[in-house]
């Protein structure tokens, strides 16, 4: 079970998901597999995604995106091969699993994922099947302290609209934390993006996002 966390919430793009145990159940399995992951290990690599299209459906928006962020990432571009070299290069870890459908690395540093970047507790990688092309990046990091959650959503938040516009939904956080969830979400037909921060109980506040290929 470790790091299986990560990929609870994988393709609900809602913040209160992280927190919802139901996702264990069978119907919440085509949005795990947005991730390249199903909770129970059992579907094969092409059940994987045919669950990520059915998925995709229900999440995406309409238009184009004008581009798609992903970190430094690019999203049905980027390869297994890229990612591996991108952790070697940085003394990074990483675990796959699901047919290397999933790359899940750990402690990411400041600066890894962009010169401002603060560090990352995990990063999930999601491969598409048929060519091992990047179609979803996650990030997860837990116990962050307030003054941090609320710079660290401001500058994302901030960097999403400067390249996409007006947002799909957005709860932003106060200049203090307040203890509500905080969230920012684009949706197009091509690219979904979501940043969040919540409080979970004995985790603190988590942060997350998700930078997600809405094509077929």
């Amino acid at each position: 079970m470790r790091r299986k966390w990560i990929v609870r919430g994988g393709g609900t793009l809602a913040v209160i998901t992280l927190a919802i145990g139901a996702l264990h159940l069978p119907a919440a399995r085509p949005l795990l597999a947005l991730v390249g992951q199903c909770p129970v290990g059992r579907e094969s690599p092409s059940e994987i995604e045919d669950a990520r299209r059915i998925a995709l459906r229900s999440l995406r928006g309409t238009g184009t995106a004008p581009v798609r962020p992903a970190l430094g990432f690019a999203l049905e571009r980027t390869t297994e091969a890229d990612v591996r070299e991108w952790a070697r290069t940085r003394g990074i870890a990483c675990e796959s699993s699901r047919e290397s459908t999933l790359l899940v690395c750990s402690s990411i540093p400041p600066g890894a994922l962009g010169w401002a970047t603060p560090a990352v507790d995990e990063l999930a990688f999601g491969f598409r099947v048929k060519d091992h092309r990047l179609v979803n990046l996650t990030t997860l990091t837990s116990g962050v302290d307030a003054d941090r959650a609320v710079n660290a959503f401001a500058a994302s938040a901030a960097s999403l609209k400067a390249a996409l516009g007006t947002a799909s939904a957005e709860r932003l956080p106060s200049k203090a934390w307040d203890g509500r969830p905080a969230y920012v979400r684009y949706r197009f037909a091509d690219y979904v993006a979501a940043v969040s921060a919540m409080e979970l109980p004995g985790r603190g506040i988590v942060m997350r996002e998700q930078y997600l290929s809405a094509a077929e």
